[in-house]
Order: C-alpha cells, then structure tokens, then sequence
C-alpha cells in the first residue's frame, strides 16, 4: 500500500534512525569525555565516525549501491550530527531526516 510505505520510510523510519545516531552519538561523547559545546577534530572524528557507520548501514540494510547516493549518505550524516551539536536536541534534525526522505521518495 503505497500510502503506508510513504509513512514508514518517510516518517517512523527516519524518526527511528535519527533517534539510533543521536544515542550512539551521545555514547561516544560521554564515554570518551568528548566536549562539544566547540567543533575540534576529536568531535570531527566521531563525526566521521558516525557518519561512516550511518552510511554502511544504508549500504548493507537498505542495499544503496549508487556511490552518489552512498556519498549524499555520509554528508547527511554529518550534517545531522551538526544539528544535533548545533541546537543540542533532536528534533531539527528528526524534521531534516523527514524531509530528506520524503523528498527522496517523492523524487523516485
């Protein structure tokens, strides 16, 4: 059913995944005494990190194999850990994940 496929990978999937990133990130910052009240390359590094682990999660769950797409991956990654450093919750970046999504799905 096409209406309920839109909502589970356009809404309860991007909610679910952001949610996962947010708490993996919040691990790592706090296990490893990781201030990021300021961008330094040991948060450049989680960054990275995360990002590497979100986009080879796509690549093996979701089976993207388009390196374009792949690469789009890792730099929405990064850019939903700002947005989480940035306004220190996750709501932004749950709405940009949302959006991202829908609009992917929406694009074809």
């Amino acid at each position: 059913i096409p209406v309920l496929s839109f909502i589970l990978f356009a809404v309860v999937i991007p909610i679910l995944e952001t949610r996962l990133l947010a708490r993996l990130f919040d691990f790592i910052t706090q296990t490893f005494n990781i201030a990021y009240n300021r961008l330094s390359l040991t948060l450049g590094a989680v960054f990275v990190f995360l990002a590497g682990v979100f986009t080879y999660f796509h690549l093996k769950v979701r089976g993207i194999d388009n390196n374009i797409d792949l690469l789009l991956t890792f730099f929405f990654g990064i850019l939903t850990l700002l947005l989480f450093v940035k306004f220190k919750e996750t709501e932004s970046a749950t709405e940009f994940h949302i959006g991202w999504n829908g609009y992917a799905i929406l694009a074809g």
